[in-house]
């Protein structure tokens, strides 16, 4: 069909083979792409809540065993400390595993890595707020360069504010953003679906 030129995705393959699908968008799971390398890699939704959290009536540890919340006099839900702990223990683990799969996600880029998220409003953990912490990308200035020991990054906000219905959703003229590019001095590659 026409898209499968232009998009590999399979989630059935158990080889990827990345001189097949050259030139095309590959859509594959952190694991599926794990020991792969591609030119460009885009990482979404890390505004998006980590999910280290525990917040169901009951909680399992291995080494540690099981604990339930419990109803006081009043009626409100309290965590005994055994509860907290594994609640703490279970948290850690998979803010571990969280981790080190964004890890992965982030080395499988050979020359751009992009990371997308809107800014989440509540006080949960995301990645997006922990880069935030470090770097200060939400709030720096459209175009600001950020970076560490061998990196650099330029921190880039597009987002559409809700306004007004009568507004109309602004449009992106293609030969602006080409033009960008082009001014940036960043590959641009034009295509269209066969």
């Amino acid at each position: 069909s026409k898209g499968q030129r232009f998009l590999g995705f399979s989630d059935t393959d158990t080889g990827f083979d990345p001189d097949k699908h050259r030139g095309e968008v590959v859509l594959a799971t952190i694991h599926k792409a794990k020991g792969l390398e591609f030119p460009v890699v885009v990482i979404p939704d890390l505004g998006r809540e980590t999910r280290g959290s525990q917040n169901g009536p009951v909680v399992l540890h291995r080494d540690l065993g099981m604990a339930l919340k419990v109803t006081d006099k009043t009626g409100e839900a309290q965590e005994p400390a055994l509860y907290a702990l594994i609640k703490a223990r279970l948290k850690e683990k998979a803010d571990a595993e969280e981790a080190r799969v964004l890890y992965v996600a982030m080395t499988r880029a050979r020359d751009r890595l992009l990371l997308a998220g809107a800014p989440e409003r509540s006080k949960r953990k995301t990645w997006l707020g922990e880069f935030d912490k470090q770097y200060g990308v939400v709030q720096a200035t459209d175009g600001a360069e950020v970076g560490g020991d061998g990196w650099r990054a330029v921190v880039r906000h597009h987002w559409t504010v809700a306004e007004p219905a009568a507004r109309p959703e602004e449009t992106v003229d293609a030969e602006v953003v080409a033009e960008r590019y082009r001014r940036e001095g960043l590959p641009l590659e034009v295509g269209t679906l066969a």
